[in-house]
């Protein structure tokens, strides 16, 4: 979870060097003959981790705006 600006700064920078190392890779498997659903497969991981990293940046910058909706049930 991030929980500063700096941290914020940081994960927008590491989303950002893994988008452009998946937009290489997935070139590199596309030259190589892989094809779409290929390359789901072989990018499945760095795809979920950069999904999970952008929630976590729309996450914070929600609360940052003050929308505590995420907060509803903490039983």
């Amino acid at each position: 979870m991030i929980r500063t600006d700096h941290e914020l700064r940081r994960a927008t920078a590491l989303l950002k060097q893994a988008t452009m190392h998946m937009t290489r890779r997935k070139g590199e498997l596309r030259r190589r003959g892989h094809d779409a659903k290929a390359l789901q497969r072989l990018l499945a991981v760095e795809l979920n981790a950069a999904a999970a990293l952008r929630h976590e940046i729309a996450q914070y910058r929600r609360i940052k705006r003050g929308n505590l909706s995420e907060f509803r049930n903490l039983d």
